[in-house]
């Protein structure tokens, strides 16, 4: 049985998931008796919690660790066997409510706009509008573990005793220090490039299923050929979005054209198609685009204007 997640079903519950999410999420209720019978018995325990005391204690918290000690070695396999270890805990602590244990555990965010955050270990990690994250309050433990559902880009803190893992609906990455970036947009396809370092990239549902990526390489996942490609990354703007520098070396006009469009989000036509083949190599750092279209325009010898909201590039 693929289970959902405990965190979003209490999401559900507390009416926080996306429209996409709750349609997910009831089409994965829908899809099975087992999945609905999970589902009420998680929903009958999180009713019951609602009537403890949100109250922590140093005692209790201890309690909590030991009995997650204990559950840790434990496979859970069936719906039946995950309920029972979550009314064990229940019944130890006698005061917690589910939903408060986990937010005060994580730290969730989802970017209203793109945006820049440090981590507990200083990592840095630039997030892309609507893209969401998820970690712990502080890295306690074997890894660095962070959840993120869309594309950022990262840069990662080394620790050789801490290995950090990124993990995606589909794929996980671990580093131990490196930059490189995570799209994880797609459903059906998942995306790291390497800026720098190297990262092990596999599947989440078979981890033999793995490669190594190096600097300048790019892995592809695939879910429905469940397979990883790698492959060489000759664009030099892949991550100008987080850089804001765009960076060209003899590209052909007509490269530079669609770099701008990406980076700068606007449309530019070039009207001559003997001018799109000519070169151009140089450096935008934080450029703004009329700074940026009066060099290629000086440096190419070539018109450019503005014709409504879009701009034209002649001889």
């Amino acid at each position: 049985m693929n289970l959902f997640p405990d965190e979003k079903i209490i999401d559900f519950l507390e009416n926080k998931l996306t429209k996409n999410e709750k349609r997910e999420f009831e089409n994965w209720i829908l899809s099975s008796d087992t999945n609905k019978g999970y589902f009420e018995d998680f929903k009958k325990i999180y009713d019951s919690t609602q009537k403890l005391r949100l109250e922590f204690s140093p005692d209790e918290i201890g309690a909590l660790r030991k009995v997650k000690q204990k559950l840790k070695y434990k496979l859970i396999i069936t719906w039946a066997q995950r309920i029972a270890a979550i009314l064990i805990v229940t019944a130890i602590l006698g005061k917690f409510l589910m939903p408060t244990l986990i937010q005060t555990r994580w730290v969730k965010i989802v970017a209203t706009e793109q945006q820049t955050l440090f981590l507990p270990d200083s990592s840095m990690i630039i997030l892309t509008k609507n893209s969401r994250l998820k970690y712990r309050k502080n890295f306690n433990g074997e890894y660095r573990n962070v959840d993120l559902d869309g594309k950022a880009y990262f840069e990662v803190k080394p620790d050789s005793l801490k290995p950090f893992i990124v993990s995606t609906e589909l794929t996980q990455i671990k580093v131990l220090g490196t930059r490189f970036l995570v799209d994880a947009t797609e459903k059906n396809t998942q995306k790291v490039i390497v800026d720098f370092g190297k990262v092990l990239f596999a599947s989440r549902q078979k981890k033999e299923n793995s490669i190594e990526l190096h600097k300048n390489e790019i892995g592809e996942f695939n879910l429905v050929k469940n397979s990883i490609q790698k492959s060489t990354n000759i664009d030099l703007n892949f991550n100008a979005s987080f850089s804001k520098k765009l960076v060209f070396d003899k590209a052909t006009l007509s490269e530079v054209i669609s770099d701008f469009e990406k980076y700068y989000n606007t449309k530019i036509n070039i009207l001559d198609n003997k001018i799109e083949t000519l070169r151009f190599s140089g450096t935008f750092n934080n450029n703004s685009l009329s700074e940026a279209l009066e060099t290629l325009s000086l440096t190419l010898d070539i018109n450019i204007h503005k014709a409504n909201s879009n701009y034209i590039i002649t001889q």
